[in-house]
């Protein structure tokens, strides 16, 4: 009984239907199995969810010594400091597993996406192509700027030619996607349009799907015209026809 009381509690918080932050509740839940060192407690939610002082408090107020969020907030507006300021009210500490956080207050710990880029480049430099293409997004300007710096540096060979297109909304994985996807006519004519063959390396595996689902559309032949790799190895890259490559990475 008092080994019980004395153990802290873990609260984790993010949106139920993420592939990503299901694998990295997955890590957890084997460390706190194989440790037995805390309690853990869950307080993820479903959408209409935001992070700002109109909200009640963070669910795991008065319920839990600390939080780990997989929340991203992907802008470099006042938000960012709303989103803080809510978190404060819980009264723990929390640690973010999601990139996209911007404070400075809230320490970080995931996938290093440079690593990503350059695993991916390698990759599709070794397919004997001249053309390459990353796709992001443009929801946040400086992770365009540093990524395809990455990218540039890694296949910035003579006789390769580095082309860059984004999605202007971010892939979620949600039903909407394809037509958000299909209804993209810059992205679309970028890829009607660029030289063939030619190898994309999309940052996620959601853009990946988006991009294939146009190039199906456009009636390009994959990975014949447009060979696709993207990242995280979700379930939807694997479940896709045809499946998309990807590098796997660490989140579990």
């Amino acid at each position: 009984m008092t080994e019980h009381l004395t153990k802290r509690t873990i609260g984790f918080s993010s949106m139920v239907w993420q592939e990503m932050a299901s694998r990295r509740l997955e890590g957890i839940l084997q460390y706190h199995d194989d440790s037995n060192e805390f309690r853990l407690r869950d307080f993820r939610f479903l959408e209409g969810f935001t992070l700002d002082d109109t909200d009640p408090p963070p669910p795991w107020t008065n319920k839990a010594d600390g939080a780990i969020i997989c929340l991203g907030m992907d802008t470099d507006d006042g938000s960012i400091d709303e989103a803080y300021s809510w978190l404060q009210r819980g009264g723990v500490p929390v640690i973010s597993l999601v990139s996209e956080w911007r404070h400075p207050k809230i320490p970080i710990v995931c996938t290093d996406s440079n690593a990503v880029i350059r695993m991916g480049c390698d990759y599709l430099s070794k397919l004997g192509h001249k053309h390459f293409a990353y796709v992001g997004d443009t929801i946040n300007p400086k992770d365009i700027t540093r990524r395809r710096k990455i990218f540039r540096k890694a296949l910035a060979k003579p006789g390769q030619k580095l082309l860059y297109c984004d999605f202007i909304e971010r892939p979620d994985g949600s039903v909407e996607d394809i037509n958000r996807a299909l209804s993209d006519t810059a992205m679309a004519r970028f890829l009607q349009e660029a030289p063939k063959p030619l190898a994309v390396f999309a940052i996620s595996d959601l853009h990946a799907r988006s991009i294939c689902c146009i190039c199906q559309e456009l009636g390009l032949d994959i990975p014949g015209d447009v060979a696709i790799l993207g990242s995280g190895n979700l379930s939807s890259s694997r479940s896709h026809s045809p499946t998309i490559s990807s590098v796997q990475t660490p989140h579990h």
